[in-house]
């Protein structure tokens, strides 16, 4: 359930680097996670007993960030398996063949990436901005955070006993990190971006 490097190991959050609580590290969370979900869902129910009139998500915990901004990827199982399924979505098959995809249906972009010479998250890091599909991995990272913050808003406010105003923590200068839906009110960056 956490974000894995292309070589298949989880890392933890940079900014809590060397951290453990109970002896369990910081892991990046994967937001294609279903527990991930389950969570959030566990964390607004908590909340609306207050009852609660506005719900801050903070989208920087998300897969989209993990590969934009620290070039990591989230290549956990559930990662790539919606990957799989964006791919095929979205292209058509001769696009698909003209990315180098011949049978999307056994897809595997890590499989993909180890063909092509990267395999580890050095390979990954270092050859960030000119590995194949990187793009189109980034734009799913980024469409699928989207998703899980509308679900997560819809969830919100879904029998909520009042109106309910939702907002990120999105940088709204970067469109890879940018998570604009109609189902926000506003946008509050940090003050560190």
């Amino acid at each position: 359930h956490v974000c894995l490097t292309l070589d298949g190991k989880p890392f933890e959050y940079p900014w809590f680097s060397g951290a453990a609580h109970n002896g369990g590290s910081p892991y990046w969370i994967s937001h294609h996670s279903p527990a991930f979900k389950d969570f959030l869902k566990f964390q607004i129910d908590l909340q609306k007993r207050a009852p609660l009139k506005v719900l801050m998500i903070d989208a920087q915990t998300s897969s989209a960030l993990a590969t934009s901004n620290w070039s990591f990827g989230d290549f956990s199982s559930h990662s790539m398996d919606a990957f799989t399924i964006f791919m095929k979505d979205r292209y058509s098959p001769e696009q698909l063949t003209e990315k180098g995809i011949d049978d999307v249906e056994n897809f595997d972009y890590i499989s993909f990436l180890n063909d092509a010479g990267y395999i580890s998250a050095i390979d990954f890091q270092s050859s960030f901005n000119s590995l194949p599909l990187i793009q189109e991995f980034r734009l799913f990272q980024n469409l699928t955070i989207g998703e899980l913050t509308s679900e997560m808003a819809d969830y919100a406010r879904l029998n909520a006993a009042n109106e309910i105003m939702v907002g990120v923590s999105s940088p709204t200068h970067d469109p890879y990190r940018s998570t604009f839906i109609d189902k926000v009110n506003f946008y509050q960056e940090e003050l560190t971006q």
